[in-house]
């Protein structure tokens, strides 16, 4: 089964399905049909109001889908099997070059030592296996590792067996003990220095912040 994750900006959420599981073309229609909607409104002046209806359209479209007959391997050419795993999945996309995706990596191994046995983390890389494997010292070895076989033009674009993704780098898919995503979050804190009247993040917030919002899903995942 092929799963496309589409960035909201270029298409844009109310799928219809017995089995309630992705398939490309009702995921297109859905999202499709709420990007009309969208267009209506910025034609009479809402641009907000269309604004964030596209930005929504990607989590009413995926969320309460399933996502149970995906395969990927890992760093170590081990299988990973969706449908053999028995804990709730953070399921996350990652690149060398995302400075969040950097600044997340000590929240996701806090989180994964945490969770261990509970709760399965699998970080889905834009980069191939050499460069993942330069990465690998900086994870928790409970983090599976899961490379690209191959790059692409675009690099909003990530597909990895089946799997496809178009909503940039980091996106956190929280999926359920039977496959259901349940959530969707996008980006990170980064440290910065104060400017233009915002207030300085050190690292150490930065660290604090992202790890309490991922926790905080983790566990509304885990009571599911």
């Amino acid at each position: 089964m092929k799963i496309s994750i589409l960035f909201f900006l270029i298409f844009s959420g109310n799928l219809l399905s017995a089995q309630n599981y992705y398939e490309d073309a009702k995921a297109l229609d859905c999202i499709r049909a709420i990007r009309a909607k969208a267009d209506s409104l910025e034609a009479v002046g809402e641009r907000e109001v269309s604004f964030q209806m596209r930005f929504d359209s990607v989590t009413n479209c995926l969320l309460g889908l399933k996502m149970s007959n995906f395969s990927f391997e890992n760093i170590s050419s081990e299988v990973l099997d969706f449908q053999e795993i028995s804990t709730p999945i953070l399921l996350i996309t990652s690149a060398s070059w995302c400075k969040p995706c950097k600044a997340e990596i000590p929240a996701i191994n806090k989180i994964a030592e945490r969770y261990e046995g509970k709760l399965k983390v699998i970080l889905l890389f834009w980069d191939k296996q050499e460069k993942v494997e330069k990465m690998r010292l900086n994870y928790s070895s409970f983090i599976e590792l899961v490379p690209s076989k191959e790059h692409y033009k675009n690099e909003i674009k990530l597909a990895i067996n089946d799997f496809e993704h178009y909503l940039g780098f980091p996106t956190s898919y929280f999926i359920s003990r039977s496959k259901e995503i349940v959530m969707i979050s996008q980006g990170a804190v980064m440290a910065r220095e104060a400017a233009n009247g915002n207030p300085a993040i050190s690292e150490q917030q930065a660290n604090r912040m992202n790890y309490n919002s991922i926790k905080k899903e983790v566990e509304r995942l885990l009571r599911k």
